[in-house]
């Protein structure tokens, strides 16, 4: 009996882990759909229109084509600049600008404005462009 009741328990947890890696990202132009996620945990896809770090180092801003700042950006901080490099060939800025990503992660909000911080490369996928 306590193996079957296991065994379901494993197979109730395994599928609700596969139907949270389902949830198709959101388009990073819905901006109402991100600003309503703040406080959860959410996928965003969109091409990356300039990844740069500021000029102090502190902090590197992702922002996307067709999308204002204001509505949405994400982050990555400093003390994560190794880790991240490290983990796309060296420069995680260059690596991503210009290309279509999924960043996930928590929304957070600063001054107003929705944002996901990159704290490990795990959360950040950049997608196969298709060739032409």
């Amino acid at each position: 009996m306590r193996a079957k009741l296991l065994s379901v328990l494993c197979l109730l947890i395994l599928t609700t882990a596969l139907r949270a890696d389902d949830k198709a990202p959101i388009d990073v132009t819905d901006v109402e759909t991100i600003q309503k996620s703040v406080s959860k945990e959410i996928t965003v896809k969109g091409k990356v229109g300039e990844a740069r770090w500021t000029r102090s180092g502190n902090i590197m801003f992702i922002n996307f084509d067709k999308v204002k700042r204001t509505d949405f950006v994400a982050i990555a901080k400093k003390e994560n600049k190794e880790t991240l490099d490290k983990a796309f060939g060296g420069d995680f800025a260059k690596a991503i600008d210009g290309k279509t990503i999924t960043v996930s992660g928590l929304v957070t909000t600063f001054k107003e404005t929705p944002q996901i911080e990159v704290t490990k490369p795990e959360q950040v996928k950049i997608i196969e462009e298709e060739k032409k």
